[in-house]
């Protein structure tokens, strides 16, 4: 893919939201939101940065906001959190997913809006007991693979990366090793939404 991208001065920037979602010692949930904002104004902005965690569908369940001020062409990095009481887990047979909608706003109007995709999973690895998927153990079948898909090379089609997903699930594999480079979004993507590790 290929964007051409129009902002505003104060926006965030691109891939500038983080939001993980991390379980407590107490089994609580919670989601720390990171914005990273930045001005090409030429005056410091003092903006409003709100997150609203939505579920699948489409129904708000949290929303947490804070100020930040963005002094001329300079970063800054809004954070707080969400507290979520009580979460769908993802997992490979039901890989619920949520969306976190985070939007900027300067005297009361909206300046940037980026929506981001999370689940909320635990994972850890047993040197004796393997590998854990919500504190379930779990074996992970996987193959490895390139980015190149027959036909069309590296410049692989949205619609092939969730082909390639629904028949490896189909086979019986639940993960997936990229080789050399870093994998395609899109396909990191398809991957969240069909349940492969």
């Amino acid at each position: 893919h290929t964007w051409l991208v129009k902002r505003n001065p104060v926006h965030i920037e691109t891939d500038g939201v983080f939001a993980n979602p991390v379980r407590d010692a107490a089994g609580k949930w919670s989601i720390p939101i990171e914005a990273q904002l930045y001005s090409s104004d030429n005056i410091p902005a003092n903006v409003e940065v709100e997150s609203t965690l939505i579920d699948a569908s489409g129904h708000a369940v949290v929303s947490g906001k804070t100020q930040a001020t963005v002094e001329p062409l300079k970063e800054a990095v809004a954070r707080f959190t969400l507290a979520v009481e009580s979460a769908r887990l993802w997992s490979v047979d039901e890989p619920t997913l949520y969306s976190v909608r985070t939007i900027v706003k300067r005297d009361g109007a909206i300046a940037d809006e980026v929506t981001t995709h999370a689940g909320f999973r635990t994972i850890r690895f047993d040197p004796d007991k393997g590998f854990f998927l919500n504190d379930k153990p779990l074996k992970l079948l996987g193959t490895g693979n390139h980015q190149d898909h027959a036909g069309v090379g590296v410049a692989v089609p949205d619609a092939l990366w969730d082909f390639r997903v629904r028949r490896l699930k189909e086979m019986g594999f639940n993960a997936y090793r990229a080789a050399h480079n870093a994998p395609a979004a899109e396909f990191l993507d398809a991957c969240d939404r069909l349940g492969m590790l």
